[in-house]
């Protein structure tokens, strides 16, 4: 039974997530303007971590088996999954930007103007 309570706290928790990264204004007029979302999303789902690995230990000593088992399971296997997404998602950005074609820094600006010449005094 407690295995049960802890298995919908958690999937509240983890779709709560999901829903109060939606409600949550993504502007904010401080230091960490548009962190707002990330920072919620993070939070719901360091919570429902919390409770899925509580869930993991509990279960463990338990003899349920079956379908049961596989639904301890799940807030671990959710949260590696979510885990390895936003690692593959930072590491695929940063590999995804190609590198500069040679040494940028080495060449002269372009002239964008050329010095002002005054025309030839003329005699009457």
């Amino acid at each position: 039974m407690f295995s049960k309570i802890l298995f919908v706290l958690w999937l509240g928790l983890f779709v709560g997530s999901f829903v109060m990264f939606m409600v949550t204004p993504s502007k904010d007029f401080g230091f960490t303007a548009g962190l707002n979302r990330i920072m919620v999303f993070f939070g719901w789902q360091i919570a429902a971590g919390v409770v899925g690995f509580i869930l993991w230990i509990t279960s463990r000593n338990s003899e349920t088996g079956g379908l049961g088992s596989w639904l301890n399971r799940l807030p671990a296997i959710a949260a590696a999954l979510l885990f390895f997404a936003v690692l593959f998602l930072i590491v695929g950005t940063r590999l995804g930007k190609s590198p500069p074609q040679g040494d940028v820094h080495a060449q002269d600006p372009p002239k964008t103007t050329e010095p002002v010449t005054a025309p030839p005094p003329t005699e009457h």
